[in-house]
């Protein structure tokens, strides 16, 4: 078989041609049996490339391998069933193909070696995750290709991140649809100490919700333009009120995510409490509208209040703010309220202090200008950061700038 194989299709044949190709006549067993193998579904092993699918055998644990004198391997399952599998024909291993860096040891003693174990720790998830298989394994090999032991545990918690659906959240970008808790509106969200958050539902249900290690948050990844405003008197912020309207639908829905948002956030970054409006799809739904919902989203849960929906012209109130403080805890809210009225809350327990505050453009998934509302400019108008007389704002623009994205200070109580 050819060492590369990406697409191409081979044929050698001998045949007759008679009148000018009306008709050909060709021995082509060669040709059938190697597009056999180009249309089989190759996956990944470990070690030596890509198989055919049809020559992976997918065994319980503990099973037991043999081979036996027709060439075929017996397997023997933890639960005693025995069944033999036959040589696959198809295999074009490559020995190393994939392999970057790897340590070695060779046994010239002739006696072999008797075994070998080792530790490794798991990493944390790469920063873009677009299809990569990546590999970390220790084992034996016994005369060239015959066989390798692999322990491919790491593999396997990978290849289930990678095959789970990812969804946007405001903030942080993707995330694991596992990893997002949808609350109905005024949840009340507590951490306990073995690291789940305590969720207390209007209705007085309550739940527990295990951390998510498979977040693979990035702060401010898709923010576009926004301002901000840091706290450093050490007392951090009591709250903050804004007002935006819902600007007209963007000429194209292409599968774009917009978020205008005001939050909140502490001085490490690690979470953030937000009044949103979107457009498109997050993970708390939505569409081709306008609608609204509020956030709590950290490194470790993301819980979001029940999205609904708003239309172009309405008034968008966004609240977060501290209502009381009891032995160092202190019980916020996240509020988003449009005009005509729609509500929709979430409340926070922490005794971390925030200590900044921001307005938002984000977006996701923009192919073209005509992706974002044609006006141009969304104003966040009658801001109050509580307890704060005339707030500096900062403008900030993340680069490439790709639709002349900016933000303005008007006053400390406008910006746009």
């Amino acid at each position: 078989n050819p060492p590369v194989s990406s697409g191409q299709t081979l044929f050698f044949w001998n045949g007759q041609k008679k009148k000018m190709v009306k008709r050909i006549i060709v021995c082509a067993l060669l040709t059938i049996s190697y597009l056999y193998v180009q249309a089989e579904q190759f996956v990944i092993v470990p070690g030596y490339g890509r198989v055919p699918e049809s020559c992976v055998t997918q065994a319980d644990h503990d099973s037991l391998i043999e081979h036996v004198e027709n060439g075929n391997i017996r397997i023997t399952k933890s639960d005693g069933d025995i069944f033999e599998v036959e040589p696959c024909l198809n295999n074009n291993l490559q020995h190393g193909v994939a392999w970057k860096a790897w340590t070695q040891y060779q046994n010239t003693t002739g006696n072999g070696i008797e075994g070998q174990y080792g530790e490794w720790k798991v990493p944390e998830n790469p920063p873009v995750s677009s299809g990569q298989t990546l590999f970390f394994w220790n084992g034996q090999k016994k005369k060239m290709v015959k066989r390798i032991i692999v322990c491919a545990l790491l593999t396997i918690s990978y290849l289930y991140v990678q095959a789970e659906q990812f969804v946007i959240v405001p903030g942080y970008g993707r995330v694991p649809e596992s990893c997002v808790t949808q609350a109905d509106h005024d949840s009340l969200i507590e951490h306990v100490e073995n690291g789940n958050i305590r969720i207390t539902k209007s209705d007085g249900d309550i739940f527990e919700v295990e951390p998510c290690l498979n977040n693979n948050l990035q702060h401010g990844v898709a923010w576009k333009a926004w301002t901000q405003y840091q706290n450093t008197t050490g007392n951090g912020i009591e709250g903050q009120y804004g007002e935006w309207k819902v600007p007209e639908n963007p000429p194209v829905s292409s599968g774009q995510t917009l978020f205008f948002w005001n939050g909140l956030e502490p001085n490490d970054n690690s979470g953030v409490i937000q009044p949103v409006l979107q457009y498109g799809s997050s993970a708390a739904g939505g569409g081709n509208y306008w609608a609204i919902a509020s956030w709590y989203v950290s490194a470790t849960h993301t819980v979001v209040s029940s999205l609904r929906e708003v239309q172009p012209g309405n008034t968008i109130m966004g609240l977060s703010a501290a209502m009381a403080t009891v032995n160092g805890t202190t019980l916020w809210i996240a509020n988003c309220t449009s005009h005509p009225w729609h509500s929709t809350q979430i409340q926070y327990k922490t005794s971390v202090p925030f200590t900044y505050a921001y307005q938002v453009l984000e977006a996701y998934n923009i192919d073209s200008c005509k992706q974002y509302p044609t006006s141009g400019v969304v104003t966040f108008s009658d801001i109050n950061v509580f307890g704060v007389n005339n707030p500096k704002w900062v403008a900030e623009t993340q680069q490439p700038i790709t639709c002349k994205e900016h933000a303005g200070v008007t006053s400390p109580e406008e910006v746009e």
